[in-house]
């Protein structure tokens, strides 16, 4: 059976995604006459993925988020963007790291590959521009090959014939093929382009011909366009030339001190406008999922690992320790963990006063093999056989997959 690493899955989907929010800042950067930043946002995005895997291996609540968010905006600025993009890249980075942690968004591959394909063909129309071509290949290759690494670093073999790299060289020509094709895209759709202006050109010109051939039969004094005939067949063997429309964000008035003091000012109004706007919608947001969770009793009730607190009383010591507390070190002890932190967040967490044998009853699960999980649960991990392990494991994702129908169901019902 082969399985993939869970920490290397979250990293390689997290860098294709900020890879894929690159290539929908290209047009801000064409319509501003901006040249496209390259070194900086690698470089911002790999230290990204440092500092927040270090981090949340430390602690596993909000913490390391709340100091990123404000320090990556200054950082951002610092490197040469302007305070819009930092925000927003700050705020991109913070949310779809905190979704992978919730194990949300796994298997997107594909769909990350097709879109960031997708926008790299239709940028290619307005921009060629290598930093453009790179990040695609970049997130291609990050994500085609994280997902080969993610299997083969815990690869689990049952049959000594198997061969886990059969496929690796299947992958990889997809991957120079794609690769190739994203890289050759703006070649050909240039051509392809200019050979349909060229067309219409001369659909247009013949056209003209005629009109003025027919108006000529009709005896119509055709002197004060008599070159016109001329001028088309000369049109027709120029090569037609693509020229960058003029970007609507280019300031015509830059002799006029006052026009620049408007439009500076039009922008920060602009920029404070979105900033009061986001942060409203943040506490609209907040304050909606609250009173979600007050208005569901199971919600209320905290699980034993959960990092939230409970209705009863605790010391300032405990409160401390749940908030900062480290993450079970054991792989099967880790594996419980993150099971137990899934059904809380889903809305199914286990009760203060409820047993192991309560809350699988409550939850309908029958079949499972309690035993392990008391094992699991209180320490005596050790004493477990491989093949109660690989039980264990499946158990547990058949239970995250009735938890995901059960969560839909609730949600659909509501």
């Amino acid at each position: 059976m082969i399985t993939a690493n869970l920490t290397i899955v979250r990293i390689y989907q997290f860098l294709g995604e900020a890879f894929l929010f690159y290539l929908l800042l290209v047009p801000f950067y064409y319509f501003r006459d901006l040249q496209l930043p390259l070194g900086s946002y690698i470089i911002a995005v790999v230290g990204t993925t440092i500092i927040l895997v270090l981090f949340t291996r430390v602690t596993d609540t909000y913490i390391p988020f709340l100091i990123y968010a404000p320090v990556a905006v200054m950082l951002f600025v610092v490197m040469g963007y302007s305070l819009l993009i930092a925000i927003a890249m700050a705020a991109f980075f913070s949310w779809r790291f905190i979704r992978h942690l919730q194990e949300e968004g796994m298997d997107h591959e594909y769909r990350l590959i097709m879109l960031g394909l997708f926008l790299a063909l239709i940028e290619s129309l307005l921009i060629t521009d290598f930093a453009m071509y790179l990040m695609i290949g970049l997130q291609v290759s990050v994500l085609i090959f994280g997902h080969m690494l993610s299997h083969v670093v815990s690869i689990k073999i049952s049959n000594s014939n198997q061969k886990p790299f059969a496929q690796i060289g299947v992958i990889g020509g997809a991957f120079l093929l794609i690769t190739g094709i994203s890289y050759s895209a703006y070649n050909g759709l240039e051509r392809m382009w200019n050979g349909a202006l060229t067309l219409l050109a001369n659909i247009f010109s013949y056209g003209m011909l005629g009109v003025v051939n027919f108006l000529d039969f009709l005896g119509i004094d055709l002197a004060a366009i008599g070159q016109l005939e001329e001028r088309i067949k000369e049109s027709q063997q120029d090569d037609i030339k693509m020229e960058k429309p003029d970007s609507p964000f280019t300031d015509k008035t830059k002799n006029t001190v006052g026009a620049e003091n408007a439009g500076e000012t039009i922008y920060w109004s602009f920029l404070s406008i979105i900033i009061v706007v986001a942060i409203i919608v943040a506490i609209v947001l907040i304050r909606k999922k609250v009173m979600e969770k007050r208005k569901d009793p199971e919600s209320d009730e905290a699980s034993m690992t959960s990092k939230w607190t409970t209705h009863e009383k605790s010391s300032l010591r405990d409160k401390i320790s749940k908030f900062f507390g480290r993450k079970p070190e054991n792989p099967v002890r880790q594996l419980f963990f993150d099971f137990e932190r899934f059904a809380q967040k889903k809305g199914f967490g286990r009760k203060n006063y409820e047993t192991i044998e309560d809350w699988f009853e409550r939850l309908g699960v029958k079949n499972a093999n309690v035993e392990v999980y008391q094992k699991v649960r209180y320490g005596d991990e050790t004493s477990l056989t491989q093949q109660e392990v690989e039980r264990f494991k499946q158990d547990l994702q058949q239970l995250r997959k009735s938890l995901l129908e059960k969560s839909k169901y609730k949600k659909d019902t509501e």
